[in-house]
């Protein structure tokens, strides 16, 4: 929630220096410029006063993602497809270019998107304890689904709408994920879980890129958020239908009673 409040403040920032200095090109590596000085006094802060806690390694613990359960590797699945039809948000503010907002809004409406991530955090937290974490990361699924779906519409108004979604989006896809996760894996192959599910999910980024581009190019972004809205829909019903496979406490004893055996 912190990293996305400090996400509004500079990218609001940005927004009232484009729009004292104008938007030019000038204006623009300004800005760049300007945004080194809080990375420097964050990495000085980094290396002076913040330490990691002590800790014994633990030479016994192997990389096994055999032992991984079923739940965690469906996690993985769904996550790596939708990865794979979700397109990166730099594509997002370029369609939003197309939309009729001016470069000089695009900070604004990037403000707006991460002070939804930082309003939402928390209820979708609460939601998730009510309804379950895979039943809500359908919801966000879905989210992004109408996301896309407004940004085909190239109005002004669905593109401010589409960035609010887009933010509840943002607020709760990773860290529902992560939640899963750990509910999933057993205590002693965490760092194996997040191994794999960041490798499958960053394979599938890196591809939705390249497919993300090509569609953009040969046939045009409706086709793109056309894609990637219907992608979404499908995935996030699917999700919804298989919800109970996460509900299973006893696989993820037997596997943990297994490690220690």
């Amino acid at each position: 929630m912190m990293d996305s409040a400090g996400a509004v403040a500079g990218s609001l920032s940005a927004f009232l220096l484009l729009w004292w200095l104008g938007s030019s090109e000038a204006s623009f590596r300004t800005v760049f410029a300007l945004s080194l000085i809080p990375g420097v006094i964050a990495m000085i802060i980094l290396v002076v006063f913040v330490a990691d806690a002590p800790f014994s390694p633990a030479p016994s613990k192997r990389f096994r993602p055999s032992a991984l359960p079923r739940a965690f590797y469906l996690l993985v699945i769904f996550q790596s497809l939708f990865s794979l039809v979700a397109m990166n948000y730099s594509f997002v503010i370029l369609k939003a270019s197309e939309s009729a907002i001016s470069l000089i809004m695009i900070p604004l409406a990037y403000t707006l998107y991460n002070l939804c991530i930082s309003v939402f955090a928390i209820p979708i937290g609460k939601a998730a304890d009510r309804l379950g974490k895979a039943t809500l990361l359908s919801i966000i699924y879905a989210a992004f689904g109408l996301t896309a779906l407004l940004l085909m519409l190239d109005t002004p108004f669905a593109a401010w709408i589409a960035f609010g979604v887009y933010g509840f989006f943002a607020g709760g896809f990773n860290s529902l994920a992560k939640a899963i996760i750990s509910d999933t894996a057993p205590k002693e192959l965490k760092a194996t879980a997040y191994g794999v599910y960041y490798t499958s999910v960053g394979f599938a980024t890196l591809l939705s890129l390249a497919i993300g581009g090509f569609l953009w190019d040969k046939f045009g972004s409706f086709w793109l958020f056309a894609f990637a809205s219907t992608g979404a829909s499908l995935l996030a019903a699917a999700l919804f239908w298989r919800r109970n496979s996460f509900n299973f406490d006893t696989e993820i004893s037997q596997k943990s009673a297994t490690l220690k055996e």
